[in-house]
This record gives structure tokens, C-alpha cells and sequence, in this order.
């Protein structure tokens, strides 16, 4: 780790004190007691808009993605309602969509939650990003992802569905890296594992490298086989779970076969190797023991963990406020507070489902997942 990055970790600790206690104190607590629950949530995701001007085939959100699932948007007139326990408990607001950009309240709520020091990131697909550059420099935004899938600009957009994407992209980049000081504090990319770029990881991180920006992710393909598709709608019909998140439905019952897995096996290990020198900090997620097995389709054990539902919520257009896997939890317009919902009977009842089943089928390939195969 890099003296650069060492100091911007210390500088983010000191200006988000409460938030930097919290991850140490809930670390202490699991250790101590193994309750995974913590006091409050520590992360909110903010489905800010489900509008979205790419059409993305392994978009989680697909299944609601410009549809008319709910009908109002969030605005800052909500996150005003629960800033009150936001100053309180401090968590991480991600903001996501559809596409964020698109909604109108987006820098008034990031502007917002920074002047209360409430530690906020962002993620865009970039392609109208060269046009809001100076709005997040000036917001206080601290951490931004934008989706990069390939370095070759047609590779780019043909998974993006989009001529234009890449270049808008770059030239959003390059603005973004050029005039920032303080804020955004990190610039990271995120790259989907595709089957049009995972020989080409290698090629990747070299071109990332000379960015100027400050971390690539890497993150596996989500996907749903069609075996897992009947499982999960079967436990979707029993349970009575909405349509919010999958992974992209596949045609066969694996994504890669094992000599293409080997290929990409090897580009890993190589990004890896070049992690130790390259400035760019390196991240693959989620967590997989087994990457054959990930790929091949096969279900994973149930010592595989998440601590999503434990952690964390979603705050939904129409103020509705979900746990993964779409979960209704409650209403902000009923009432307002996290904290009600987040100690309720519903609450409780669904994590200590996942506490005894550790895994549901709807969790076949999740990114907050940590795959075990083999145990």
C-alpha cells in the first residue's frame, strides 16, 4: 500500500470518526459474541431512480430497470426525513439505479449528507459523466465507481448497447481525474467478467494503470441457469419475494466451460502478480473458494456466507425500504424511522431465516456472497 493511499485512508478515518468506530466496534462485537446483526445499519444503498439510458445485459436491476414499479423517485425531501438517524449512526450511503445521474436531487442529496458527514459513494455507467464533473467534484462526494468493461472501444459498447459509451466515458474520466483535489477521494473502475473479455484482464490493468485513477474492481459475472431459474421462482411464489434482483439468465447450465475458466484463471493470477507493483489498487469480488465450480453453475455450500442481511438495507423509489433480495421491510412514508424497521418482527424474522439456512436459492450468484464450494 502506497504512502499516497495511506494518507487518504487516515484522512477519511479522522473526518468520518463515528464511522470508523462503528467498523472497529462491530468487528470487536462478532468476534466476541458471533452476532453478526449490528446495532443499526451500516450500509444504505439508495436505488435513486430506476431509469437508465444503457441496456446492460448483466444489469442486476434488469428485471425493474425503466418500468413502472413504483412511481416515485427519491428525493431530498426523504433523505430529509431520515437524516436525523443518519447523523446519529453515520452509515455508508451508496447511491446506485438505474443510471443516478438521471435524477435531479442527486447532488442535493450528496451535498447534503457530506455537510453531515456521512461518508456517501456513487456508481455510473459514465456516459453523461464529462457533463456533471464540477457538481460531484463540488458535492463532496468521496467515492465514485464507473463501469469500464473493456479497454477496446467496440468491445466496450457492445455490452453496453451503446455506440457512444466508451468515448463519453473516457472524456468524463479524464475530466473527473484532472480536476479533482480533495474529493472524490477515490476513483475506482468496475469490470464485469464477460465472455467477450475475460482473456484480456492482463491487457486491462495496464490500460487502467495509466488512468490516473485510484482502483480497479473486478467483479465475476452474475448469472442464473435455468435450473436455478425454476428454484428460485418456486421459492419467489412460496415466500412471496418480488422481482428485484438476479442475476442474467443463461441459456445452458454453466457460463464458462472449464478450458475457457483456465484461461481466465490465469489472467487473475496475472493481474494479481502486477497488483504488487501497479499503483491502481486491485479488487476481485465476491469471494469464491473455487472459481471452476462458480463458473460451471454449481450451487454453492452452505458454508458460503453473506453479512448483507445483517448490515444492511436498500432504500426503494416509492419509499419503500427492502433487505436483499427485495424483502419489503417497511414504508418511509408510514414512518420514517430506519431504526423501527430495522429491530422489527419482519426484520428479525427474515435474518434469522438466513441465520439457520445461511443460504437461499435467490442467493445462487450474489455479489455480497463469499462463495464456499468445497466444505
Amino acid at each position: 500500500m502506497n504512502n499516497i493511499r495511506l494518507s487518504r485512508i487516515a484522512k477519511l478515518a479522522l473526518k468520518y470518526q463515528t464511522s470508523s468506530l462503528n467498523t472497529v466496534g462491530d468487528f470487536i462485537r462478532k468476534r466476541l459474541t458471533n452476532n453478526k446483526i449490528t446495532p443499526f445499519p451500516r450500509l444504505i444503498t439508495l436505488y435513486i431512480t430506476n431509469r437508465c439510458n444503457l441496456n446492460c445485459p448483466m444489469c442486476l436491476n434488469a428485471n425493474y430497470r425503466n418500468k413502472s414499479y413504483f412511481s416515485e423517485e427519491i428525493n431530498i425531501n426523504l433523505i430529509k426525513k431520515i437524516l436525523p438517524e443518519l447523523k446519529i449512526y453515520k452509515p455508508l450511503i451508496c447511491i446506485t439505479g438505474g443510471e443516478p445521474l438521471l435524477n435531479s436531487h442527486l447532488f442535493k442529496i450528496i451535498s447534503l449528507l457530506s455537510t453531515n458527514y456521512i461518508l456517501t459513494a456513487l456508481t455510473t455507467n459514465g456516459l453523461v459523466l464529462e457533463d456533471f464533473t464540477r457538481q460531484i467534484i463540488a458535492s463532496g462526494l468521496e467515492f465514485i465507481t464507473i463501469s469500464l468493461d473493456h479497454y477496446k472501444e467496440k468491445k466496450h459498447n457492445l455490452g453496453r448497447g451503446s455506440k457512444t459509451s466508451y468515448q463519453k466515458l473516457i472524456n468524463g474520466l479524464d475530466k473527473l481525474v484532472a480536476l479533482r483535489s480533495d474529493t472524490p477521494t477515490n476513483i475506482k473502475i468496475n469490470t464485469v467478467i464477460r465472455k467477450d473479455n475475460y482473456r484480456d484482464l492482463s491487457k486491462m490493468y495496464d490500460f487502467i494503470e495509466n488512468l490516473g485513477i485510484d482502483e480497479w474492481s473486478i467483479q465475476h459475472y452474475n448469472f442464473v441457469t435455468p435450473l436455478q431459474r425454476k428454484s428460485i421462482n418456486c421459492f419467489k411464489t412460496i415466500n412471496k419475494f418480488p422481482n428485484y434482483f438476479e442475476g442474467s439468465l443463461i441459456k445452458r447450465n454453466h457460463y464458462l466451460t472449464n478450458n475457457e475458466v483456465a484461461t481466465l484463471n490465469e489472467q487473475l493470477e496475472e493481474v494479481r502478480k502486477k497488483s504488487n507493483t501497479y499503483k491502481t489498487k486491485l479488487s476481485i469480488k465476491p469471494q469464491i473458494d473455487d472459481i471452476y465450480s462458480y463458473y460451471q453453475g454449481e450451487f454453492p455450500s452452505k458454508n458460503s456466507f453473506c453479512d448483507l442481511p445483517f448490515n444492511s438495507i436498500n432504500i426503494m423509489e416509492g419509499s419503500k425500504a427492502t433487505l436483499c433480495l427485495g424483502y419489503e421491510i417497511g414504508n418511509f412514508k408510514e414512518d420514517p424511522s430506519i431504526n423501527k424497521m430495522w429491530k422489527s418482527k419482519r426484520t428479525h424474522d427474515f435474518q434469522m431465516k438466513i441465520l439457520k439456512e445461511n443460504i437461499l436459492p435467490p442467493c445462487f450468484r450474489c455479489c455480497g456472497l463469499n462463495y464456499v464450494f468445497n466444505g
